[in-house]
């Protein structure tokens, strides 16, 4: 069995105005270190 816990970034950009949703995708990118991942929840 494995100890390792799992962390999930998520964003969730359906609750964001739309001149704000790539930027805000784009900070989100930007600061993932090596190796990490995030989940973007969209409406399209």
């Amino acid at each position: 069995m494995s100890d390792t816990i799992r962390s999930e970034k998520e964003l969730d950009v359906r609750v964001i105005p739309p001149p704000e949703k790539h930027p805000t995708i784009f900070r989100m990118f930007e600061s993932l270190a090596p190796g990490e991942h995030f989940v973007l929840i969209n409406d399209h």
